[in-house]
C-alpha cells in the first residue's frame, strides 16, 4: 500500500474505502505524469477537504503543517503561470 495505508497528513490508518482519498500533488502535470506514485499521497477524506479548502483549518500543529504543505505545493502552478499574482 502506498503511505501503509495511513493519511499523509493527520497519521489515522484508513480502514474504509469511503474515508480513503487519493491527493495528486501537481494536478497540473501532463496525463503520462499524473498519476505516478511520487505525484500520489493517501490522504483520509477529511485532510483532502482540508487541503482544497472545502472544510476549516483545524487539527493538530503537526497535522496542520503538512496540510499547508500540500497547499503551498498547489499554490506553486498559480505562481508560475501568474508569477505577479494577479
Amino acid at each position: 500500500l502506498i503511505d501503509k495505508g495511513k493519511c499523509r497528513c493527520c497519521g489515522e490508518r484508513i480502514t474504509s474505502y469511503d474515508n480513503i482519498h487519493c491527493h495528486h500533488r501537481k494536478p497540473w502535470l501532463p496525463f503520462d505524469q499524473v498519476n505516478k506514485v511520487k505525484n500520489l499521497a493517501t490522504v483520509c477524506k477529511y485532510c483532502h477537504r482540508k487541503i482544497h479548502g472545502l472544510m476549516p483549518n483545524v487539527g493538530t500543529t503537526q497535522t496542520m503543517k503538512k496540510i499547508d504543505k500540500f497547499k503551498a505545493e498547489l499554490s506553486k502552478k498559480d505562481t508560475k503561470d501568474n508569477p505577479v499574482g494577479i
